[in-house]
C-alpha cells in the first residue's frame, strides 16, 4: 500500500468530474494538507526525505518523512524546434491560428497542434484536441485539391533591391531572395499568410499586400467616415492578434 499526502494551498476542482475525482481520493485515504513546503531534507541512515511544512489550518510545524517527493512545477514549451515556421507565444508554446475559429489549426495550412503543445492541459481535454486535429487532417487528406485564402504579399521588382530585408523578417518562410545575383524577392503565395511583417519592414516599400493597397485602405476610411465621423471610433487592428483580442472582448461584453 502507498501512503500519499498532498501540500497544496488551494484547489480549485474547476472541470467536469474534478470535484468527484478529488472526493474519491479522499475516500481512498489520499491526504491533502493546506500549506507550503519550506524545507526538504534528506536523511543519512534512511535517504527518505524530510518535509518541514506549516499546516496554514491548524497553524502547526509538520515534519513528515517520505520515501518519495514530487514537486509541482510550471509548464513551459518545449525548446526544441521543429523544420516548419510556427510562432510560438513566449512561454515557448505554439500559437493556433484563432483562439474561436481554429483552435487546432496554425497560421501554417496543413499543420496542427494539441495537447501539450498548444498549452498544458489534463489528459481529457488534450484528448478531445487531438481527435479534432486528426479530424481536420482527415478532412485535408479527403480532398484532391488544396484551396488558400487569397491574401498574400506580393513584389513591385522595379522597386526591390534584393537587400533581403524580407527573407530575414518573414515568420513562415515564404520569401526567396538571391542577394549575389541581385534577383528581386520571390514570395510564395501558399506559404504567406498575409502578416505584413515584410511590407512594414522594406526599406523601399516594394511589397505590398493584396486586397490592402494603400488605395483600398483609404478608400475604405472614406466610407466609413462619410456619415457621423465625428461619433465614430476608427481602429485599425493586426488581424493575428490585436483583432482577435478586440473581437473577443466583445463576445465577452467587456467595456
Amino acid at each position: 500500500d502507498v501512503e500519499v499526502t498532498i501540500f497544496f494551498i488551494d484547489i480549485r476542482a474547476f472541470g467536469k468530474g474534478f470535484e468527484e475525482l478529488y472526493s474519491r481520493s479522499r475516500e481512498e485515504g489520499v491526504l491533502f494538507i493546506r500549506g507550503r513546503p519550506g524545507q526538504i531534507k534528506e536523511k543519512t541512515i534512511t535517504n527518505n526525505l524530510i518535509v518541514n511544512v506549516e499546516n496554514i489550518n491548524t497553524g502547526t510545524i509538520l515534519s513528515e518523512e517520505f520515501e518519495l517527493v514530487v514537486l509541482s512545477i510550471g509548464v513551459e514549451g518545449s525548446s526544441e524546434s521543429i523544420p516548419f515556421p510556427i510562432a510560438k507565444d513566449s512561454n515557448g508554446f505554439y500559437i493556433e491560428a484563432h483562439p474561436k475559429l481554429r483552435p487546432v489549426d496554425t497560421p501554417t495550412d496543413g499543420i496542427f497542434i494539441a495537447g501539450g503543445a498548444e498549452s498544458p492541459k489534463d489528459i481529457r481535454e488534450t484528448v478531445t484536441q487531438a481527435s479534432a486535429a486528426a479530424g481536420r487532417c482527415r478532412n485535408l487528406l479527403s480532398k484532391e485539391e488544396f484551396h488558400v485564402e487569397p491574401l498574400y504579399a506580393f513584389v513591385d521588382t522595379d522597386k526591390c533591391t534584393s537587400c533581403g530585408t524580407c527573407v530575414s523578417r518573414c515568420p513562415y518562410g515564404a520569401i526567396s531572395v538571391d542577394i549575389e545575383k541581385k534577383t528581386p524577392a520571390r514570395i510564395i503565395p501558399v506559404l504567406c499568410k498575409g502578416c505584413g511583417t515584410c511590407a512594414a519592414d522594406c526599406p523601399t516599400n516594394a511589397i505590398t499586400m493584396t486586397n490592402f493597397t494603400d488605395t483600398m485602405i483609404l478608400r475604405q476610411i472614406d466610407i466609413a467616415l462619410r456619415e457621423n465621423a465625428s461619433e465614430k471610433v476608427l481602429i485599425f487592428a493586426c488581424n493575428w492578434c490585436s483583432y482577435a483580442g478586440a473581437d473577443l472582448a466583445g463576445t465577452s461584453r467587456i467595456q
